[in-house]
């Protein structure tokens, strides 16, 4: 999520003052740059992610009892690294172009999806940590699609970014 927002919070900057100067095609340059540095670094963290999780969940301070728990959280934490980035980043980026309300939705909406897929997968399914993550992994990416979708409906308008 630190990434995310290195990435949406300094593009949302630049985003904003070029917008303010009228350089729209810089600013849309910046959007993309960061949408692909956002998911990049999310791949890149799956990537190591994966690889490295038992040392990773040590350095987190897991032991004998609770790494299991702790691995299974991490696994799908890191399987959604790309979504999580995307959607964290994507939020500031929208703001900055004024897709306020796409950008308010899309965050109501993953957060949505997590809260409900909590109780299901914690309390229906008993999957525990697993079940916790999972939610927060598919709650980011119904976030992620949906703003991917509102790029989709900008560019059939017509209308940069």
């Amino acid at each position: 999520m630190s990434i995310a927002c290195i990435f949406g919070m300094g593009a949302s900057s630049v985003i904003a003052r070029q917008l303010g100067e009228g350089r729209e095609e810089e600013s849309a340059r910046c959007f993309h740059f960061s949408t692909y540095a956002m998911a990049l670094s999310g791949i890149l963290v799956l990537v190591l992610g994966l690889l490295f999780i038992q040392p990773m969940a040590s350095l987190l301070g897991a032991d004998g009892e609770n790494r299991s728990y702790t691995c299974d959280y991490l696994r799908w934490i890191f399987l959604g690294a790309p979504a999580i980035m995307l959607s964290n980043g994507l939020v500031h980026s929208f703001r900055s172009v004024g897709l306020i309300k796409e950008a308010t939705i899309g965050l109501a909406l993953g957060n949505a999806v997590n809260v409900v897929l909590d109780w299901i997968f914690i309390v229906l399914l008993a999957m525990g940590t697993k079940g916790a993550a999972m939610a927060t992994s598919i709650g980011f990416i119904c976030a992620a699609v949906y703003y991917f979708s509102c790029l989709l409906v900008q560019e059939k308008r017509g209308d940069r970014l």
